[in-house]
């Protein structure tokens, strides 16, 4: 008998191992496995625990900015489930050597609960908070989401959720503004659910360096260019449903936007004067087919045109819209002043990717020639004395015919003029003469 308790005793352990989410523990996750959010300017490393590194072993050491809600993103290889009503607990070891109380978040989110808000939109985010002990030890914090709030801006929704949540994030010092060092270890609990595969694209969309060069192009997002898009900001809060986050294309290093959920997105960044550019271009990729709202948006006033693109499901779809299209019945964005953009859409979307965000124009047809010359030892022309000054005579003929540019200047009176004509890059070869 004692065997057979033995053997029942040793196997339900091991069907319980199984029904557990595999730790997060740094041992055997690497720093691929907490990231930092996006807009999150704190650092983390794997590092030997300096305190118990029998038990702890490696560890993450969080350096926190002084943000409010800055989170870090742990990696999930399969889905968290909360299916089974005794495993709601999420579990997380916690050190601060400066001994210091501070509220602690856990969030979930992505999730597939079918509990609504007060505008019908499915909660797809919960979390929970806990607070620190004043110690300088290790500390287990635990969060029981059988009681779970729905995450911003779904605060009054208390829900015991039963989904699955591919996500996992962290807060530390939530709501408060203040830079801490931590250590965190062992992200545990609740039951293991699904493979947490995200549908989406297996390759990048075509890079757009092979259309456009990069001096007709002002980009707000893509990898292939530098960006004008200073003070970028991914995800303000808009008081929507959506998920979103920046993420690599497997097997890439190409840099993508992906949401969840949307209902309406938006980005902001410093104006971009956009009023030399004649369109916009994206790539989307959704996973079910629909309309999506495309807007861009000026301030001072807020003028928001939008324009609605069907998408096919599973593929990059390249949008090329013709910036003159973004106008209101009362007024015309103003493209010297682009400094938000959005997306909207009332269907169900699925997983959207967007890549390669950018304001372009056609190359020029024109080709500029500029002349820098020096006159310091020339003593006789030209006598600017007399009002003389210096221009080109160019022929594109052969010398047929000449035609003689604008004056050029030498506003600083040092001696060197400068000047340029400009012609249609198809002129073939010119010749030219300095003339006063």
């Amino acid at each position: 008998m004692k065997y057979i308790y033995t053997f029942i005793t040793v196997l339900t352990f091991g069907v319980f191992a199984l029904a557990q989410v595999p730790a997060v523990d740094f041992e055997s996750n690497g720093a691929d496995y907490i990231t930092a959010s996006t807009g999150n300017t704190g650092t983390v490393t794997i590092v030997d625990d300096a305190v118990d590194a029998a038990t702890y072993g490696k560890v993450a050491n969080v350096e926190n900015p002084a943000e409010q809600y800055d989170s870090w993103i742990i990696k999930l290889d399969n889905k968290i489930s909360f299916a089974d009503p005794s495993k709601k607990v999420l579990s997380v070891d916690f050190r601060d050597p400066s001994a210091t109380a501070r509220v602690i978040l856990l969030k979930v989110s992505q999730g597939n609960d079918t509990f609504v808000n007060g505008d019908g939109a499915a909660i797809t985010a919960y979390e929970v908070q806990a607070t620190t002990a004043e110690s300088a030890d290790w500390q287990t914090l635990t969060f029981d989401f059988s009681s779970a709030q729905g995450s911003f801006p779904n605060n009054a929704f208390t829900n015991d959720i039963v989904g699955e949540y591919s996500q996992l994030e962290i807060f530390i010092d939530f709501g408060t503004a203040v830079s801490s060092n931590t250590f965190v270890d062992n992200f545990r609990g609740g039951s293991q659910g699904s493979a947490n595969v995200f549908p989406g694209p297996t390759a990048s969309a075509t890079s757009p360096t092979d259309t456009h060069a990069a001096e007709n192009v002002k980009s707000i997002y893509s990898d292939a260019y530098t960006s004008a898009a200073a003070n970028w900001d991914l995800n303000p809060d808009w008081g929507q449903v959506t998920s979103t986050n920046e993420v690599q294309i497997d097997g890439t290093t190409d840099n993508v936007i992906r949401m969840s959920n949307l209902d309406k997105q938006g980005h902001t960044f410093d104006a971009i004067d956009a009023s030399g550019m004649t369109t916009m271009h994206l790539d989307v990729w959704v996973e079910n087919a629909g309309d999506l709202d495309i807007f861009i948006i000026s301030l001072n006033p807020t003028v928001e045109p939008k324009v609605t693109k069907t998408l096919t499901a599973g593929e990059w779809v390249s949008l090329d819209i013709p910036l003159s299209d973004f106008t209101t019945a009362e007024s015309t964005v103003n493209l010297a002043g682009i400094a938000q953009m959005k997306y909207e859409t009332t269907a169900a979307l699925g997983y959207v990717y967007v890549d390669n965000i950018y304001f372009w124009a056609p190359p020029s047809t024109e080709t500029e020639i500029n002349f820098s010359v020096d006159t310091t030892n020339n003593t006789h022309y030209p006598n600017t004395g007399n009002g003389d000054v210096l221009a080109v005579s160019y022929s594109t003929d052969a010398g047929s015919s000449y035609t003689l540019s604008n004056p050029f200047s030498d506003s600083d009176s040092d001696g060197v003029w400068e000047g340029t004509v400009t012609l249609p890059k198809s002129t073939g070869a010119v010749q030219y003469q300095l003339v006063v």
